[in-house]
């Protein structure tokens, strides 16, 4: 029974773990081929093991994060360019050849 519990569980979070590559997130996978031989054959009496399963399970899983990423078809849409409308105060008068005024730029005037 606990054998059977182990590989639906190995299962299931890999199962997830390839939905979110398909969404172009390969970390759960990563952490996944790492966290999986230890879910299927780890020896649960030693803590260090234990932790260390559960520790990366719990990080594939929180790797996931599909409300944050939405469907494939948003995530291949380019992002909306963030159109620049014109220079700064200080980058105008530096760039600006035509006209000298008063400003003065310190050591660079003399």
């Amino acid at each position: 029974m606990a054998v059977a519990l182990r590989c639906g569980l190995v299962l299931w979070i890999g199962w997830l773990c390839l939905r979110s590559v398909r969404m172009e997130n390969v970390l759960p996978l990563l952490l996944f081929s790492s966290a999986f031989l230890p879910m299927l054959s780890g020896q649960f009496g030693q803590p260090t093991i234990l932790g260390f399963t559960v520790f990366a399970a719990g990080l594939t899983l929180a790797a996931r994060n599909e409300e944050r990423l939405g469907t494939p078809a948003e995530l291949k849409s380019p992002p909306r360019a963030n159109l620049i409308r014109s220079r700064s105060a200080y980058a105008e008068r530096l760039h600006n050849v035509n006209s000298r005024s008063n400003q003065t730029n310190g050591s660079v005037d003399r």
